[in-house]
């Protein structure tokens, strides 16, 4: 059993969002208390470790709903901006050769160090790949990653289907121009499994049924059985606002990366139609660093006057951070996450505040005005310290760079 005190916790819960004065208190990767240090002394008693973080503030881990791990190998050198272009330039061209191994260490290294401890993984998938091998790679990070092959759709077929199946892989599939031929697999593979649908530009293949059918794509993707609760929609560009509406209705969850989106000039980056149909929506940061914050500082600012008001802007903030990111690992993973409660995993992170927080309100600036990475003290992932004083414990990072660095000049 271990205790940490002299802490303000943010709960994550509305009910009882700050905890003054508290202890948390570990036993076995599970929050066996929190609360008040008056209500709870008798632990401290117990405890075999107990840490003393006066002043310090505790977050549920975040969580990152869409991840390019393969842009990782290619992002450590000169100008970010030009990299970033040329890395998603490349991704589409499908240029970018694939070392799981290395991108999902440095991918987890990333996240940790941005208090990420739940992440959506998409990696390039290439003929030959073991599955195996990727999920041994991911027995050995401790961050909750969900390992996503991406693949285009014309690539897909019944076999790499049933792979994916049979090792639960959730694949990323990028739709393209032979939707229409693909159909029936996808609502094959939509009935028992969770599919994630890559969509940059659905308004071209809009075009393309409507000249060979005279029907929406919309129309006959549903008329096929697919887009059912079980897929989540990354990007989703291009979708018209009747689009959006059956969607809605199908309950189909929504992933943006809006500073990803709005780099491309993309107006897909603007979450307010999806906020107003009450969609299932979250956020991922694509090949951007992995701040789910600055992704949503970005979302929400960009989009100021819908929001309207400070108030209304933190409550989307909340929203977007703390609850509707991590539906997706609660029911995937059957993970208990994301709040600081008895019962839950101890997967959190402690931060220097730079001043008193005691309401809600107070930690909501502080996310909005004050939030930087380098403010976290340390990250515990199911009650593992896994990064303490800027020092990753769960791989060297030198080593790993390194191996990076290598990887790049021998390809």
């Amino acid at each position: 059993m271990k205790a940490y005190a002299g802490l303000t916790v943010f709960t994550g819960d509305l009910k009882m969002p700050i905890i003054s004065d508290a202890i948390v208190v570990i036993e076995e990767g599970k929050i066996v208390y929190v609360g008040p240090e008056e209500r709870g002394w008798h632990y401290l008693e117990e405890a075999e470790e107990f840490v003393k973080l006066d002043g310090k503030l505790i977050i549920p881990g975040m969580a990152n709903n869409n991840v390019f791990l393969n842009s990782f190998l290619y992002l450590l050198s000169d100008h970010p901006s030009r990299k970033i272009t040329e890395t998603f330039l490349s991704f589409l061209n499908m240029h970018i050769p694939s070392d799981f191994e290395l991108s999902a260490k440095w991918g987890a290294v990333t996240a940790v160090k941005n208090g990420v401890t739940h992440m959506i993984g998409m990696f390039i998938w290439e003929k030959g790949m073991d599955p195996e091998k990727v999920l041994k790679t991911l027995e050995d990070i401790p961050v909750r990653m969900i390992a996503s092959p991406f693949i285009k759709l014309k690539d897909l077929n019944e076999d790499l289907l049933r792979l994916f199946k049979s090792y639960d892989l959730i694949p990323t599939v990028k739709l393209d121009e032979s939707l229409e031929e693909k159909l029936p697999q996808l609502a094959r593979f939509e009935e028992t499994s969770v599919v994630r649908y890559l969509i940059p530009n659905w308004d071209h293949l809009d075009k393309l049924f409507l000249s060979s059918i005279g029907k929406k794509a919309i129309e006959i993707s549903i008329g096929s059985g697919i887009f059912s609760p079980n897929v989540q929609v990354v990007h989703g560009g291009g979708f018209s606002t009747g689009d959006l509406d059956v969607l809605a209705v199908r309950n189909v969850e929504v992933v943006k990366s809006p500073r990803f989106e709005y780099m491309l000039g993309s107006k897909s980056g603007d979450i307010q139609e999806y906020v107003v149909r009450s969609m299932r929506l979250s956020l991922g940061t694509s090949v951007f660093d992995l701040s789910p914050v600055n992704e949503v500082k970005l979302a929400l600012f960009t989009e100021f006057s819908f929001w309207n008001s400070t108030k209304v802007l933190k409550d989307g903030m909340y929203k977007l951070l703390f609850q509707s990111s991590y539906d997706f690992y609660s029911n995937v993973l059957g993970s208990q996450c994301g709040r600081i409660r008895e019962g839950y995993e101890a997967t959190f992170m402690v931060v220097n505040t730079l001043g008193n927080i005691e309401t809600l309100d107070d930690f909501m600036d502080f996310l909005l005005r004050k939030w930087d990475p380098s403010l976290i003290d340390r990250v515990l992932v199911e009650g593992e310290e896994i990064y303490v004083n800027k020092q990753i414990r769960f791989v060297d990072e030198y080593q790993l760079m390194q191996s990076i660095s290598k990887k790049r000049r021998a390809d």
